[in-house]
């Protein structure tokens, strides 16, 4: 409901509501108020906190980078195939690999990511469900199976919808 009708809060112990609410549901927001205050509240708190995870994860940076200098790299490369221009473009010397052995945390968080950005709903869900948790301090290897193991469960269940 929250997200549906675009319920804030203001900062200033009022809520805001960004989209047209029916009257019986304005009326359960406004009863609701002090728990839907404290619940934006707790939000806020546990975004902090995950930014503030996010912020200190070892090794991220590094993995983002290596993977915009491949990702260049094939870009210019392709380019380069396009225009029928075959002087050498320099190979990146980022080891992506190696990055992501010795940091196997920001993989996971980055592979999490990488479903969250998927264009199916569910599968995004999945994503963000795992980000947060890696975020939240959870084993980062359970996560990623758990991630993979819902997600093959659906599949298998609306693979013939």
């Amino acid at each position: 409901m929250i997200r549906k009708y675009g319920v804030s809060d203001t900062g200033r112990g009022t809520l805001r509501v960004r989209a047209s609410v029916p009257a019986e549901t304005l009326d359960f927001i406004r009863a609701e108020k002090p728990g839907i205050l404290a619940y934006l509240q707790e939000a806020k708190v546990l975004e902090k906190r995950r930014n503030a995870a996010l912020a200190s994860m070892e090794g991220i940076d590094e993995i983002r980078k290596a993977i915009y200098a491949i990702h260049n790299f094939h870009r210019q490369l392709n380019d380069a195939m396009d225009n029928e221009d075959y002087r050498p473009i320099k190979r990146p010397e980022a080891d992506l690999e190696a990055l992501c052995k010795k940091y196997p945390v920001a993989k996971a968080y980055l592979d999490a990511e990488a479903f969250s950005l998927s264009e199916n709903a569910v599968k995004s869900q999945y994503g963000r469900d795992a980000m947060n948790r890696i975020l939240d301090g959870e084993n980062h290897e359970n996560v990623i199976s758990d991630m993979n193991a819902e997600w093959s469960e659906y599949v298998n269940q609306h693979a013939f919808d």
